[in-house]
């Protein structure tokens, strides 16, 4: 994990440190650090760093709709499971079902420390989060994806007309 900004409107630093209290979590970031990252190269260090990691806490700093930053698509480029706690409409931005974790689907943090040691002691049910890559992409992350090769400018516009 890397939480380099204190920003905590969304309460995660108070979960993240409940969570750390039932499962070992590296943390490379400026808060709660535990671990250095040797040789920092930016966001090439980080990608090689989660891809040694089966989970990737990928908590965002606001929880708003259509708020989706790379802490969620960063770990699913490199075969790591995100574990998310974010944008309440997640779910049009993920690429397959079931690709990652979504944390509220638990009660609390103690809940899904039991979740996360189920996943990492039964492989079986660990490689269900693999299985959408061998089908064709959901049709909402379609549509996000066609999006980002529009000019915003011109989004905005035709945003702006269709009110």
């Amino acid at each position: 994990m890397m939480v380099s900004s204190p920003f905590n409107k969304s309460h995660r630093l108070e979960y993240i440190q409940e969570l750390m209290k039932y499962i070992k979590i590296d943390s490379y970031g400026k808060v709660f650090n535990n671990k250095r990252l040797e040789n920092d190269t930016g966001q090439t260090s980080k990608l090689e760093l989660y891809r040694n990691y089966k989970f990737v806490i990928a908590f965002e700093n606001s929880i708003e709709t259509d708020y989706v930053t790379e802490k969620f698509f960063d770990p699913l480029s490199v075969c790591s499971v995100p574990i998310y706690y974010g944008a309440p409409n997640i779910k049009e931005f993920m690429p397959g079902e079931n690709c990652f974790i979504d944390v509220r689907d638990f009660n609390n943090p103690y809940e899904l420390s039991l979740y996360i040691n189920d996943c990492c002691n039964d492989d079986s049910l660990y490689q269900t989060f693999f299985y959408w890559k061998d089908k064709p992409l959901c049709h909402s992350f379609i549509q996000k994806a066609v999006l980002q090769y529009e000019n915003p400018f011109i989004r905005l516009c035709k945003f702006l007309s269709s009110r």
